[in-house]
């Protein structure tokens, strides 16, 4: 069977990125997060990122023994692969996708939202639905 591929371009605010993670993330209870630092560069030259202690693909369940720093562009890249899988039919996990679409921004996606990025960022996929 033939395949298309559609990319829609999506101009975001990169605060809205930091908001989703540091608003959202922080106040769920993901059973595979255990703890989310937002670290930062004291001099300002670098875009903040997060370190994350998470369940990993071989760690035993509540370990939490993966630790991983993920960057603001690594989200947004995570976003995307979210999105065009949601849109393939390989899950609905982004429930706030069309009005995040619609008013352009990430800030307003909800947790789960958040989650579902943060697994195609540590991931590559969403495991945990």
């Amino acid at each position: 069977m033939p395949k298309i591929e559609i990319t829609m371009p999506f101009e975001v605010d990169a605060d809205d990125v930091d908001m989703m993670i540091d608003t959202n993330i922080y106040r769920q209870t993901s059973p595979w997060i255990s703890r989310i630092d937002r670290l930062e560069d004291k001099q300002k030259l670098n875009p903040p990122h997060w370190k994350v202690w998470y369940d990993g693909e071989n760690d035993d369940e509540g370990s939490f023994a993966s630790r991983r720093v993920v960057t603001r562009e690594e989200l947004l890249a995570a976003f995307g692969k979210a999105a065009a899988d949601q849109w393939a039919g390989k899950h609905h996990g982004l429930c706030c996708i069309d009005d995040m679409l619609t008013d352009k921004s990430l800030a307003i996606g909800c947790a789960q939202d958040s989650d579902v990025v943060m697994q195609y960022a540590l991931l590559g996929e969403m495991v945990y639905g």
